[in-house]
């Protein structure tokens, strides 16, 4: 059984250590794989000497203090970044590069999770407004689904992302379109991305802004503006409480509204 664990432990640790930083979601989606790739005889030769809870036994021996190998990768290190938390090896190093990409990969890895509740919620919100929608191509980067949203007066791109940290890559391209557009992300585990970047881009939470960046809610089946004003009142009739989600947003721009995570340690 050593030598399987060792294996196990070592493949992971080959995956994991160059990262440097990595969340529970992501580092338990590393260890469920390697395992998945054991033969049968090896998995029940583990099960019969760690029990059924290999997984959580792993996992906990990389995150913690009682090891199960000295082959085991050490991250014991715990960061919080944007609400989240991420497990980083002992170092004296400050690693916001690598932490930064962790949280990006956090968000594609969850994101298949909700992705198709948050487009049944933006199809339900656009016909509701009397809009049809068509399957579009984007131009953008990191774009989950996009489509040609047409009604009656009005034509607009809708573009799907896994998280409102994805939009800064493509702002610029955002602003200089000639078309109109509207940018949907889901709801976060926290307010702080959301508060990160309206302070890195305070004029989006001016009235002027024309850029249109909305969140859709699985929790409450609902879709709140964030930035920006929609030309066409039908928009504004179906979004959840527009006047105080968008009111949210200048307040954070302007720093009114703290963030724990942000503006010191939870």
């Amino acid at each position: 059984m050593k030598n399987i664990l060792t294996h196990l432990l070592v493949k992971i640790s080959d995956r994991i250590t160059p990262l440097n930083a990595i969340s529970g979601y992501e580092l338990m989606w590393v260890i469920d794989d390697e395992h998945k790739q054991l033969t049968d005889d090896k998995k029940k030769s583990l099960k019969d000497t760690l029990g059924d809870d290999i997984l959580e036994k792993i996992f906990f021996s990389i995150i913690g203090d009682d090891k199960l190998s000295v082959f085991s990768p050490d991250m014991h290190v715990k960061i919080n970044h944007l609400g989240e938390i991420f497990f980083c090896p002992p170092t004296h190093k400050y690693l916001p590069d690598e932490i930064a990409k962790a949280y990006k990969r956090l968000m594609k890895l969850r994101f298949p999770e909700i992705s198709q509740e948050i487009e049944a919620l933006v199809i339900d919100f656009m016909r509701k407004s009397e809009y049809k929608l068509t399957g579009s191509d984007s131009p953008l980067k990191n774009v989950y689904k996009t489509y040609l949203a047409e009604s009656d007066e009005f034509k607009v791109q809708v573009h799907i992302f896994p998280s409102i940290i994805f939009v800064d890559d493509n702002l610029e391209k955002i602003r200089g379109a000639e078309e109109s557009n509207i940018i949907i992300v889901p709801q976060e585990q926290s307010p702080a991305p959301f508060v990160n970047f309206i302070r890195e881009y305070p004029e989006l939470a001016e009235k002027g802004s024309k850029t249109l960046i909305w969140v859709a809610s699985i929790n409450k089946k609902s879709i709140s503006p964030f930035v920006g004003f929609p030309r066409d009142e039908a928009f504004w009739t179906n979004l959840a409480n527009p006047k105080m989600a968008l009111q949210s947003a200048r307040k954070w721009s302007q720093g009114v509204i703290r963030s724990q995570v942000l503006d010191g340690s939870i």
